[in-house]
């Protein structure tokens, strides 16, 4: 019941070179390959992705599913400011003309879970719903059979982005427009922010639930909320084979000098064959006996 397949429509792939294909799972990184490889994205079964390898990235199971629920909320919000004939992602000016809505008022929590029970009222719809941006990120790879494709070879953690890039033969540009930095939204920020620590013990581990696939297939930790729940017949959590690893998020100096720390290892290191981050997988557990 867990394997199912979002649709994806045109927007499931980029092309990255000869070599690989980009998979897109939504709200990691599309807008940043976009602007990387100047290329549209097409669908999973244009021959020319078909005929390649193929890399994804990913990033904390729960952090995903509230970048998703923000996506939502700023395309709600869109189609108010069109009613109101104002320009699309017009910045949010606090007692400005655009009206919220009454859910904005809500507690953080009730709007969480009344968001979750909408997304897994999507779950098998037929077309394409834009709740989708929260649906587990293991669902984005799978085959219409529910397995993983032979072609897939590499995950990584969204944050590696440019070394994974380098890693399938790209060479990252930091001078390049990235992706949507839901941060600068101020919209988003004061009314989706991804904020766990608002989150109850009972909403998140109804997230957990939702969003066990990722938690067993990646190496993310559990919630301490969720250490003594048990999917796919385990008994507890920690029977689930998975690295541990400490994701600390990085603030926007930080990451601009890693982006400079990057610069210069690049010229370092070139003529070099790229190396493999610690955190990226190239296997999967149910590959091996499910």
């Amino acid at each position: 019941l867990r394997r199912y397949k979002p649709n994806l429509s045109q927007w499931a792939a980029n092309i990255v070179n000869e070599e690989y294909a980009y998979i897109h799972i939504f709200k990691n990184g599309g807008t940043t390959i976009f602007f990387q490889t100047d290329r549209r994205h097409v669908t999973l079964h244009h021959e020319d992705v078909q005929r390649r390898k193929w890399f994804a990235v990913v990033r904390d199971p729960i952090d995903h599913f509230l970048s998703g629920w923000g996506e939502v909320g700023n395309s709600d919000r869109n189609q108010r400011l069109k009613r109101l004939n104002l320009p699309i992602n017009a910045p949010y000016q606090p007692g400005g003309p655009e009206r919220l809505p009454p859910k904005l008022t809500l507690d953080y929590d009730t709007r969480i879970q009344r968001y979750l029970k909408l997304v897994k009222s999507v779950v098998g719809a037929s077309g394409w719903h834009r709740e989708c941006h929260s649906f587990p990120q293991v669902n984005f790879l799978l085959d219409e059979n529910g397995n993983i494709p032979s072609n897939l070879e590499i995950i990584g953690d969204l944050q590696e982005l440019p070394s994974v890039l380098g890693l399938v033969g790209f060479e990252y540009d930091p001078y390049v427009a990235t992706g949507r930095n839901a941060t600068e939204n101020l919209f988003v920020s004061t009314f989706y922010p991804r904020r766990v620590d608002l989150l109850s013990d009972e909403t998140i581990r109804k997230l957990c639930d939702f969003l066990a696939l990722d938690y067993y297939m990646l190496e993310y930790p559990l919630p301490e909320s969720c250490h003594d729940m048990g999917p796919f017949g385990y008994t507890n959590w920690t029977a689930i084979p998975r690295k541990k690893t400490d994701r600390p998020q990085l603030t926007p100096k930080q990451r601009q000098e890693q982006l400079a720390q990057m610069k210069r290892q690049k010229e370092m290191m070139k003529g070099r064959k790229p190396q493999k981050p610690a955190s990226l997988y190239s296997t999967f557990p149910w590959r091996d006996g499910d």
